[in-house]
């Protein structure tokens, strides 16, 4: 019988030496052991697994590193020229000047600096610049309809009135806010009621509220005036409030530079005057009994009490309605 090999520690195969280690060790560790090796279906869904992490983690990478440069190149090659771009107004007013909208359209491209059809915040811009240019009560929104054409929509201030400050007329709306226009020298104005003689000097900024209790007092009595026969006639010139101050008065000044004093604020009711109503229809009767609202004399006319005063020589011309 042929004798043994002895076998050394160190020799034999790498299986036959971890069976060996396997055998010598007790049965929990090897259990223990055995339960953290997945079985076969486990360890091929992690592989599967991992292949799919590592494919989103290099589309991650490859994402992050194009898109900036995509961007850019979408940006370059979508760039409008500012002069190129239509701006238009939803209502555009009928009212409006064109050189003023012709402003505004310049202004507005200018705020859009020359931004991509891609960058939002340059409407955004725009959409600021409008909200504090004066011209709107509000901007509803800026919207871009195709790569050269914005539309604004947007509601106007609406002219209401002229108010002389210095040696210019501003538009003002019916709250007594101003406009960005104004108008100097002789030339022709809109055909709107003119205020003169106001206490304090015109707001700062477009689209602000002229201060004072006697302008809000004028354009209330604008009101109740615009409508009638003998405004649209064009025997008012003016309302002066420069007798406001100190008496509270109200004054029309006709075309022919004659005084029809109408006295207080149409909204502050006097026991010692009139009510608005009878005093419009004191003007109404004399308008359409001499075609006039004024004295042909050029005296100053009083409607604040029961019978139209006229100056001091003839103090009972009675022209007011019947009760």
């Amino acid at each position: 019988m042929a004798a043994r090999k002895k076998t050394s520690p160190g020799s034999g195969s790498a299986s036959g030496s971890i069976l060996a280690r396997l055998a010598a060790m007790p049965g929990a560790a090897i259990g223990a052991i055995g339960s953290l090796v997945p079985s076969g279906p486990t360890l091929g869904r992690l592989v599967v697994f991992a292949c799919w992490l590592a494919g989103i983690t290099g589309i991650v990478v490859a994402f992050a590193r194009g898109v900036p440069k995509l961007q850019a190149w979408a940006a370059e090659k979508h760039a409008v020229d500012p002069s190129e771009i239509t701006i238009r107004f939803d209502p555009t007013p009928t009212w409006m000047p064109a050189e003023s909208i012709d402003t505004l359209v310049t202004e507005s491209r200018n705020a859009l600096n020359g931004g991509s059809v891609l960058d939002v915040t340059s409407l955004e811009r725009l959409h600021r610049q409008l909200a504090s240019s004066g011209w709107f009560e509000r901007v509803e929104q800026v919207r871009r309809v195709s790569s050269h054409e914005i539309v604004v929509d947007a509601t106007f201030l609406v002219p209401f009135a002229l108010v002389r400050s210095g040696d210019a007329d501003y538009v003002v709306d019916s709250a007594a806010r101003r406009l960005p226009i104004e108008y100097t020298g002789p030339g022709p104005r809109p055909k709107l009621p003119l205020i003169v003689g106001v206490s304090l000097p015109k707001p700062a900024e477009a689209g602000t509220p002229w201060i004072g209790q006697d302008i809000r007092a004028a354009l209330r009595l604008a009101t109740l005036i615009r409508t009638k026969p003998w405004y649209a006639a064009g025997q008012v010139a003016s309302i002066d409030l420069s007798r406001f101050a100190a008496d509270g008065m109200l004054e029309l000044i006709t075309d022919k530079n004659t005084r029809v004093i109408w006295g207080g604020d149409p909204d502050a009711r006097s026991l010692g005057e009139m009510p608005p109503e009878r005093k419009l229809a004191s003007l109404d009767a004399w308008y359409y009994r001499t075609k006039r609202i004024d004295d042909a004399n050029g005296r100053p006319v009083d409607l604040r009490f029961d019978v139209i005063t006229v100056g001091q020589v003839d103090p009972t011309v009675s022209l007011a309605p019947e009760r």
